[in-house]
């Protein structure tokens, strides 16, 4: 059953581009967590007489909280700087709309 259908409701070309942004910021979230808690879980199985040092800071200590606030923004950034604009606009004509879904190519 096909709701859009059923109502003449047209299918908005903006919700693809949208819907592809969403996935990739969730799994942008994801990476994210799983390094830092990956990395900080190591470094508790590790005896500290073991522990290898960068710049003074245990190794996994450096890679779980300061790569993290290094490596992480720097992917944020580059990725929010390849989202497109999109118009919220409630209203599109339909030349505008085809527009925009030529955009999200």
């Amino acid at each position: 059953m096909d709701i859009l259908k059923e109502y003449g409701i047209k299918k908005d070309p903006r919700f693809h581009s949208i819907g592809k942004e969403a996935i990739g910021v969730i799994i942008y979230w994801v990476l994210y967590a799983v390094w830092a808690f990956a990395f900080g879980y190591i470094g508790t199985l590790t005896p500290p007489e073991e522990y290898t040092y960068i710049m003074g800071f245990p190794t996994w200590y450096f890679w779980a909280f300061l790569g993290t606030a290094i490596i992480f923004p720097v992917i944020g950034i580059i990725f929010s700087l390849k989202m497109k604009d999109i118009s919220l606009e409630a209203h599109l004509s339909e030349e505008e709309l085809k527009n925009e879904g030529e955009l999200k190519g």
